[in-house]
């Protein structure tokens, strides 16, 4: 697969296109995903759905998948530039944004910088830090997740701000010494399973111990005041059991004339649980925003 290489980083992509006619023109669907993933997040089920109707980008944020582990970089800042040169290096001129998870908050940054290249923008599952804390937590992710970990020994406070990033570095630090625990509990695993789970493991505890990914990571940089500045065609779905409900219960203040779906019966990887569901919203709301090619 092709690489761009940045002055500061490398990036991996991939590009795919299964429209009936690919020389049609036509807005590009960019994907991006969460941490610990790599562009294999879409691959297998989201991705070719998507390429039906839309050439579509995947690529592997800075320090994850095959892209380069750059010593630092790694706010959704710095990744969303990286994103705007991948996109003027390919001459992708109008896109649709799909992010789930902080893919989430790089997608946000891109369409701050560049309002008038992106048509649409779906939030899949992004826990959006300036709208989380003004409201209350999901209750039913704790009655959920506090089980899970005590079964699991790790010890947490899930409503510590940095949780998710905690949890994904002690579930990575388990599967390391014990990846029969953690196959009991498919749910809490997502980004370390399959053939390549140790792999993707010890990617992400070596991109936390050998560069600043830890402290970038945290620095999203959003405001309620440049969020209130977007006015793009908006689709934020969340699942019913996941930490990151309340960013959506925010959107939806902030953002009235989006559209909110709660996914029932999932938790924060229900694209990878629930991809039907997902495409079907997507070509819906697509429609709905005289999007017609979706």
């Amino acid at each position: 697969m092709p690489v761009i290489h940045l002055p500061e980083t490398s990036l991996h992509y991939l590009r795919m296109d299964r429209r009936p006619d690919p020389d049609a023109p036509g807005d590009e669907v960019v994907m991006v995903h969460g941490l610990a993933a790599n562009l294999a997040f879409w691959y297998a089920r989201l991705a070719p759905a998507f390429a039906a109707s839309h050439r579509t980008l995947l690529f592997d944020l800075r320090g994850h998948g095959r892209s380069a582990m750059s010593a630092s970089g790694y706010s959704p800042r710095i990744m969303a530039e990286d994103l705007w040169q991948l996109l003027n290096h390919l001459g992708i001129a109008t896109l649709h944004l799909v992010a789930h998870s902080f893919g989430g908050l790089v997608a946000l940054h891109l369409a701050l910088r560049q309002p008038q290249r992106v048509r649409s923008l779906t939030l899949l599952d992004t826990r959006i830090p300036v709208l989380q804390v003004r409201q209350p937590r999901n209750l039913a992710y704790s009655r959920r997740i506090q089980p899970l970990l005590e079964k699991l020994g790790i010890q947490l406070d899930e409503s510590d701000p940095l949780f998710s990033h905690r949890l994904l570095e002690e579930m990575a630090k388990l599967y390391l010494v014990a990846p029969e625990r953690m196959r009991r509990l498919p749910a809490l695993h997502l980004p370390f399973t399959g053939p390549v789970g140790h792999r993707a493991a010890r990617h992400w505890l070596r991109l936390l111990e050998v560069t600043s990914a830890r402290r970038e990571l945290t620095e999203d940089g959003l405001s309620l005041t440049t969020l209130q500045s977007l006015r793009l065609p908006t689709l934020a779905m969340y699942g019913e059991y996941s930490q990151t409900l309340p960013s959506a219960q925010g959107l939806r203040m902030l953002w009235p004339q989006a559209r909110i779906e709660l996914v029932p019966q999932a938790g924060h990887f229900f694209p990878l649980s629930k991809p039907d569901l997902l495409i079907q919203v997507w070509r819906d709301f697509m429609l709905a925003c005289g999007m017609r090619d979706a």
